[in-house]
């Protein structure tokens, strides 16, 4: 079976660079939508969380779990945790009540890889360590100006 490198894994990668430069490229070499999608969640200004601010309880998994790939499928419910948009737009999910958001999203963080839940954490709280908003604007231009 092949090896998935985790989310997590990769922008370790990027957060260890030590030029701003290489951080960009690492971030061109992984120029698909689940890399826009988590910079997109951090750094736009037009993606508002539906979630209370700081970190929630939750158990981590055991690191030597293979856990890395998960984290990629686990983006794709993040639209859950969305403030919803006016006019019954197609962003967010306002139907789901609050408490049920809040336990979907411990969930997810406890079915991932601990990087990759520590990680989601950061997406959160719209800051990755290491990996500032220059950065990410460089790689992506206009990324964090779209309506995604």
């Amino acid at each position: 079976m092949a090896y998935t490198e985790g989310i997590a894994e990769i922008i370790d990668d990027v957060r260890k660079a030590k030029s701003n430069a290489k951080k960009v490229a690492l971030l061109k070499e992984h120029n698909q939508e689940w890399m826009h999608q988590l910079l997109y969640m951090t750094y736009s200004s037009n993606w508002d969380w539906k979630l209370p601010e700081g970190t929630p309880p939750f158990t981590k998994n055991d690191p030597s779990t293979d856990l890395e790939g998960s984290a990629y499928s686990e983006l794709q419910r993040f639209y859950l945790f969305r403030v919803p948009g006016p006019n019954g737009s197609n962003i967010g999910h306002p139907d789901i009540t609050q408490q049920k958001r809040e336990t979907l999203f411990v969930q997810v963080l406890e079915s991932v890889a601990p990087k990759d839940a520590d990680l989601f954490v950061e997406i959160k709280k719209k800051k990755i360590k290491g990996v500032p908003k220059s950065v990410v604007e460089d790689a992506f231009p206009g990324l964090l100006n779209a309506n995604l």
